[in-house]
């Protein structure tokens, strides 16, 4: 099992299973589960870094760079979450949106109009799962393209690369962060930009503030949204 963690990246079988989670359950029940399978990702990235090189802080600076693309995914869900009902108002659905929050109180007097109010409901919330499907699937994808391009660096390493990369000693990217990639501008720059993007929405966004944006959030990550806990 050990053997396995410190190979996670080059699995197959992992990438499969990482993307697809995060994918499936941040769509269909909240982002809250989308925290969590990076949360594991974290946790398996830190004992292979630990096997590296033990010292706790060069772990969690390896552990952060190595998972800087999820963690740009999990701000580009926040985003997301912020500014989805701006976005469904472009297509003429944020109004249908904030008007099903008011349906429950108002379905005595309503009647049937609740009932249709209830339906608009249903058709902006799998509006906001295809948006937000189709943009965490297209984060995905470099997902799948990083993994494609170690196993490609790997296979052309040869078996002495890999031996010493199992064993746990020290290797090349002790310092990662000193040498920039094309995709380490990508993802850097891309939860960058999110987070300002997020900061900054109750001065882009009309009657929206700081408390809404949290408000928002924590709406969007709980973990059984609807539950009523």
């Amino acid at each position: 099992m050990r053997k396995w963690i410190l190979r996670h990246d080059d699995s197959w079988l992992f990438t499969i299973a990482y993307i697809g989670s995060a994918v499936l359950l941040s769509i269909f029940i909240s982002l809250f589960w989308l925290v969590a399978v990076v949360a594991v990702h974290f946790a398996f990235e830190w004992v292979r870094q630990a096997a590296r090189e033990p010292a706790v802080l060069g772990v969690l600076r390896r552990t952060s760079w190595h998972l800087k693309l999820d963690l740009a995914l999990v701000a580009f869900a926040l985003v997301l979450a912020v500014y989805m009902e701006a976005v469904l108002g472009v297509v003429g659905l944020g109004g249908a949106a904030r008007v099903t929050a008011q349906a429950g109180s108002r379905a005595a007097r309503l009647g049937g109009a609740a009932r249709v109010t209830a339906q608009a409901g249903s058709r902006v919330a799998g509006w906001a799962r295809v948006i937000r499907g189709v943009a965490l699937s297209l984060d995905d994808a470099a997902q799948v393209a990083r993994a494609a391009g170690r196993a490609v660096k790997r296979k052309d390493a040869g078996e002495e690369g890999e031996a010493v990369e199992d064993d746990g000693k020290e290797g090349p990217d002790l310092h990662p962060w000193r040498r920039w990639g094309v995709g380490d501008h990508v993802a850097i720059w891309l939860g960058a930009l999110c987070l300002v993007a997020t900061l900054a929405a109750p001065f882009v966004l009309d009657d929206l503030t700081f408390g809404g944006v949290l408000e928002t959030i924590a709406e969007e990550f709980h973990p059984w949204p609807g539950s009523g806990d």
